[in-house]
């Protein structure tokens, strides 16, 4: 899932800031050398191992991230630059970025969920989409730069454009992590584990077991409650004033969901839909994207869309808030599947 917009339903923009012209990378700069090895196939898009790396025999740093290239330091990388996502999930399993992109606060100025615990204070931040400051970058001097990718087999990194792309890795070696491609969030916290392994932290400590075993206990209760309502069938969605858009288990969090049981309407879904069509969509359950004020939400529905009130889930009260910006940790997202335990055990089935 994207910060703002979900790949299954909206076109991913790329570009950021251009410097016309060659950028120079400032003396002093550390640099870590990058050496490409063949990507997976398109048949198969995903290598079948998970990234990884750390310390080799010959004591270099290595690792082999998504694309199936392979990044190769002399040493252990210090000074990371991450999507702000990924530098709040390796937080939680112990590793503190030196700079992150893309926001982490709202127009007010408050904390989003994809911060996490973040400490913005003392974190350079470099900027929100398309206004990357690849200056700043290069001031930083950064051992790492790890990004999203939406599709391996593109070798592209959202929200950047090729050439923009193209510049970061003359200053930096990247690391490309997939968050589309059938991934699920386990795959995606996984990888941030093994991550986190390599850039050298412990991920056995008591606090991130204890993290890893609540996940699970509430991956086990969401499916036994999901099986326990066998006929529930779910809906999520993001509205605005035009009309609404259907995930249909696309991205990483619905899809394992779906792994645990979840009905999810429907099985394929493209582009707006028109709110006169709202009815023509069954479900016990309606998720509704929380992320205000890019979706409307419930209490604005309810005001703006007649046909909103018409739905049974509606009129059931069966409406809960989909937490679509999420952490990939075992600790940011465990909330989050306690809480749609909660609204599957409390839901009537029956409705759709």
């Amino acid at each position: 899932m994207l910060d703002g917009i979900s790949t299954s339903r909206r076109t991913i923009v790329g570009g950021a800031l251009a410097t016309g012209g060659a950028l120079l990378v400032a003396p002093g700069s550390r640099r870590v050398a990058a050496q490409a090895t063949p990507a997976a196939t398109p048949a198969s898009p995903l290598l079948p191992d998970l990234p990884h790396g750390g310390i080799q025999a010959d004591g270099t740093w290595a690792f082999t991230d998504d694309l199936g290239t392979v990044i190769t330091a002399p040493a252990t990388p210090m000074r990371v630059v991450a999507h702000v996502g990924i530098a709040a999930a390796l937080l939680d399993f112990g590793f503190e970025v030196t700079g992150f992109y893309n926001p982490a606060t709202d127009a007010d100025g408050n904390r989003l969920p994809i911060a996490g615990d973040l400490p913005l204070d003392r974190l350079t931040h470099l900027g929100d989409y398309n206004d990357l400051d690849l200056e700043q970058l290069v001031a930083l001097k950064p051992d790492l730069f790890i990004g999203q990718n939406y599709g391996v087999e593109t070798g592209g990194m959202w929200p950047f454009s090729d050439d923009v792309l193209a510049q970061i890795r003359e200053i930096v070696p990247v690391v490309s992590l997939a968050y589309g491609d059938d991934v699920t969030v386990v795959r995606n916290i996984e990888t941030i584990g093994n991550l986190a392994t390599a850039l050298g932290v412990d991920v056995e400590v008591p606090e991130v077991a204890a993290s890893r075993d609540a996940f699970h206990a509430a991956s086990d209760a969401l499916a036994a409650a999901l099986a326990g309502k066998p006929g529930l069938k779910t809906l999520f969605l993001s509205g605005s004033d035009t009309g609404f858009w259907v995930e249909s288990a696309g991205g990483a969090d619905t899809r394992y969901f779906r792994t645990l049981g979840m009905d999810i309407y429907p099985e394929e879904a493209n582009g707006e839909v028109s709110w006169e069509q709202l009815l023509n969509y069954p479900a016990d359950l309606i998720f509704v994207d929380d992320r205000a004020p890019n979706w409307w939400q419930p209490s604005q529905l309810a005001a703006e869309i007649p046909v909103w009130e018409r739905h049974p889930a509606v009129i059931a009260g069966q409406v809960a808030p989909w937490r679509a910006q999420f952490i990939s940790s075992y600790g940011g997202f465990t909330p989050i599947l306690e809480e749609v335990v909660q609204w599957v055990t409390t839901a009537n089935d029956s409705i759709a």
